[in-house]
Parts: structure tokens; C-alpha cells; sequence
């Protein structure tokens, strides 16, 4: 079996663009490894406590990375393909058919269309998160008030799988704080119209219904209670509340999640008694929150 080197040298210069794109795929895919499993900025490692909405920033700088990156991609990896074809058109000793500039085509629309739906994908996502942020720093700031009247306020809480938006512990128990808009929910309408009905477990609205934030609600403050339980011995009935920011929420009866407006919140938790602590319990159950955000801080940052 002889080989034909006029073949193999008219199918170098699609074996070149090949190669050149698969190199540079796999620079790219690199990067966007690095980029999310980046740790925690060393500038935190001796913040035991997380600020509101941590995680939802930490998404957004790793959503943000994302985009750079994929915009240079676009914009350099079509211009390396055609260089490459043009090196190759130049320094070749035979004439170029049609078929490696069909090939050229082919690539480069290809790459662009996915890179352009990527990056419209990673706007979108980038402005949804930023919405879930300033929504979650809106709560806290309502909920911090709490702090004078003998509250203590957590934010962020780690479970290692999920975070908790907010946490309150006081005299009269422990509550669970929900503030996360549900994607449907975003594309908000006018603002008289920022109205949130419930049937059981349903958030529904005029455009859009969401089935998983109330089951949520209620399986955070449930893990909350065992993960207490387990840590500190004391079973303590954790109260979970769900906030929407910006909508109105029908208050949920007969139902474990009670549904509130966030300037409502304080009220809600000095009247609510779902299960008195003694000075003792709140100050055992507070050390074994800190103690988990010190350990979580610790496992991210460790080099």
C-alpha cells in the first residue's frame, strides 16, 4: 500500500486549522478550570464571618472571568485560523482549492456561534446574579437592625452543599431566612404588579409559577435544625421565612415556611415564638455557628 503525498499535502492545511483549534480549546478549557475552582481571596482568609450574599459575589466574579475569557476567545481564534490558513497559502508550492477555505468557513462559523450564545448566556447570568445580590444586601440590611434588640444575625451560612441566606438567633428561637428571587421572576413586571400568590408549595404569579423555592425554604431550616442538633445536642425548632425583594408575598397560612415582606422581618421574629432560648442555649447554639464559618473559612483557604 503506497501513500499518496499529494493527498496528504492538500489535506495539511485543514490538519493545521484543526490542530490550531484543538490547542487553543484546550487553553481555553483550562482557564475556565481555573477559574471555577478559584478559591477564596487570601485577603478573607481571617474573616471568620461571611458578608450577605458571599457566594452569590463569588459567582459573580466567576461569571464575570467567564465572559472575558470567552470574549478573547472569539475575538483572537477566528483571526489565528485565518493566519493560519494565510501561512500556509503563502509558503505552499501548490495552488489552495476550494476546499480548505470551505473548511476555514466552516470552523470559524461554527466557533462564533457558540462563543456568541455562551457569552449572551453569561450576560444574562451575570445580570440575574447581580439582582439576587442586590436583593439579598437589601434583606440584610433590614434584618440587621435586629442586632440592638439582642439578636445575632448570620449571614451566608455554609453547609458545604448549599448556603443559607440568613440566619437569626434570639430569645424567641432560631429563623431562617430565604431572600433568593426565583429565576422565573425576574423579568419582573411594572412594579404594581410585583405580586406573589401562594397554593401549596407554589409561588405563582401573572407570567410564571415556581415549584422549588418554598420546598427549599423548608428543607434549609430542617437541615439547619438537625445540623444544630447534631453539633450542640439541643433540639430547637427552626422557623423558616421567605422574602421575594421587590415583590409582594401572600402571607402563607397553615403552612411551615411563613412568607413576609423584608422591612417586616424584625417584627415578625420579636413576635413569632417558635422555640424560647434560655441566655445560655442562644450563646451555645451562636458557638457552634461561628465555629462552622471558621472551619468553612479555613477548608477554602488552605493552600
Amino acid at each position: 500500500m503506497s501513500f499518496n503525498l499529494s493527498s496528504i499535502e492538500n489535506l495539511l492545511p485543514l490538519l493545521m486549522m484543526f490542530g490550531a483549534l484543538v490547542v487553543m480549546l484546550a487553553c481555553l478549557q483550562r482557564r475556565l478550570e481555573a477559574i471555577r475552582s478559584r478559591r477564596a481571596d487570601v485577603y478573607s482568609r481571617d474573616m471568620y464571618l461571611r458578608s450577605p450574599g458571599e457566594s452569590t459575589l463569588n459567582r459573580i466574579d466567576r461569571a464575570t472571568s467567564e465572559f472575558l475569557t470567552y470574549g478573547i476567545a472569539v475575538a483572537v481564534v477566528p483571526l489565528i485560523l485565518l493566519l493560519t490558513y494565510l501561512a500556509y497559502v503563502s509558503f505552499a508550492r501548490a495552488p489552495q482549492g476550494w476546499l480548505e477555505f470551505a473548511y476555514l468557513v466552516c470552523l470559524t462559523m461554527g466557533f462564533l456561534l457558540y462563543g456568541v450564545n455562551k457569552l449572551r448566556r453569561l450576560r444574562l447570568k451575570t445580570k440575574r446574579l447581580r439582582m439576587i445580590y442586590a436583593g439579598l444586601q437589601s434583606v440584610a440590611l433590614e434584618i440587621n437592625q435586629l442586632l440592638a434588640s439582642g439578636h445575632h444575625v448570620y449571614h451566608d451560612f455554609p453547609s458545604g452543599r448549599f448556603y443559607i441566606d440568613h440566619i437569626i438567633v434570639g430569645p424567641t428561637g432560631v429563623f431562617t431566612v430565604q431572600s433568593r428571587i426565583p429565576s422565573g421572576f425576574l423579568r419582573a413586571p411594572a412594579l404594581q404588579d410585583r405580586r406573589v400568590s401562594v397554593v401549596g408549595n407554589e409561588l405563582i404569579t401573572d407570567q410564571t409559577a415556581d415549584t422549588r423555592t418554598i420546598p427549599n425554604t423548608v428543607f434549609h431550616a430542617s437541615w439547619l435544625a438537625n445540623w444544630l442538633l447534631t453539633d450542640t445536642g439541643d433540639a430547637v425548632n427552626v422557623q423558616p421565612l421567605l422574602t421575594l425583594p421587590g415583590w409582594a408575598v401572600d402571607t402563607i397560612d397553615d403552612q411551615a415556611v411563613i412568607g413576609v415582606d423584608p422591612a417586616r422581618i424584625g417584627s415578625v421574629v420579636r413576635t413569632t415564638c417558635v422555640h424560647p432560648l434560655s441566655a445560655e442555649s442562644i450563646h451555645r447554639l451562636c458557638a457552634a455557628l461561628e465555629t462552622k464559618y471558621r472551619r468553612e473559612r479555613r477548608e477554602k483557604t488552605r493552600p
